[in-house]
């Protein structure tokens, strides 16, 4: 969380490649730092750092994992499943 702190989320422009997977650092994160990551997401999500997608699938970690996942569609935006 540091490194992110410090010079924003790796997205992909940052990385300068077509997709990435380093949002899944988060999702992995353990409990204790729910916080933390929460405020943090949210601060790049309305830097542009992050797509909605990829903080939703965080947030969708963090609130307990309830239901299907989020899923991506165009420009990064998410969608639910009604199931």
């Amino acid at each position: 969380m540091v490194i992110t702190e410090k010079y924003g989320f790796p997205n992909n422009k940052r990385l300068e490649i077509y997709k990435s997977k380093a949002y899944f650092i988060f999702v992995h994160s353990p409990s204790q730092f729910f916080p933390e990551v929460k405020a943090l997401i949210l601060k790049e999500y309305n830097q542009g750092r992050i797509s909605e997608y990829k903080k939703e699938y965080i947030f969708w970690h963090i609130n307990g994992r309830k239901g299907i996942p989020p899923m991506s569609v165009e420009n990064g935006k998410a969608i639910w499943s009604k199931r």
